[in-house]
């Protein structure tokens, strides 16, 4: 019972994360985790849902980096 607990408000956190930390980086939004050194692409920057899209969603085609640097740091 306590291990799903932990796995629920673990996932809790990490989506409140990722809503929370939306960096735009050349147009992508990634959440940046400075302890690891990592970026992971999210859908969105900190904007609402409007009329069941996302005001900075993505449309079409892009090319993710193997990289990107924010603030000096390369993740």
């Amino acid at each position: 019972m306590k291990q799903k607990l932990f796995f629920v408000i673990l996932a809790f956190l990490v989506a409140i994360t990722a809503w929370a930390n939306g960096t735009k980086i050349d147009g992508i939004y990634y959440v940046l985790n400075s302890s690891t050194k990592t970026a992971s692409v999210t859908y969105t920057g900190t904007d609402w849902p409007i009329w069941g899209g996302y005001a900075n969603g993505y449309n079409g085609n892009m090319a993710i980096p193997p990289s990107v640097t924010y603030g000096g740091t390369t993740y």
